[in-house]
């Protein structure tokens, strides 16, 4: 009867086998992660400004798209279901700080008008969210 001996594996196919279930634990990770955001309603470019100060997404965001549609907590909303959304906001905290996100394309009037109705309701501080320029 012939036996073959078995080779052990070398030093270095063994240091090698952590590394690739590193990379796929990661990779495992980074595509879950990925799917913990929600997408925006609309497809919003934010106008640039020179502003230092970050502005974080959080409940109190206003989506507005460049055809006008107005957007909070990815669903669309008019203009009287905004009034009712934010009167919660600032029943819950008079303080709060509403974001609005609106497109770069979209008419500066409309922004201002938006803008004036939300003060008019109470909201006291109001963030436009803007990109900075790239370069």
């Amino acid at each position: 009867m012939k036996f073959t001996l078995r080779t052990a594996r070398s030093d270095s196919e063994q240091s090698v086998i952590p590394l690739v279930n590193i990379v796929f634990l990661l990779l495992i990770f980074f595509m879950l992660a990925g799917q913990l955001t929600t997408p925006e309603l609309f497809r919003i470019e934010p106008p640039f400004s020179d502003s230092r100060t970050r502005g974080s997404t959080s409940d109190t965001l206003i989506l507005l798209s460049p055809t006008g549609e107005l957007g909070v907590d990815g669903k669309p909303v008019t203009v009287e279901q905004l009034r009712d959304i934010v009167a919660v906001w600032l029943t819950a905290d008079p303080a709060t700080v509403v974001k609005l996100k609106a497109d770069a394309s979209m008419d500066s009037h409309k922004v201002i008008e938006l803008s004036e109705s939300l003060r008019d309701q109470g909201v006291s501080r109001l963030l436009l969210l803007t990109t900075l320029p790239s370069g």
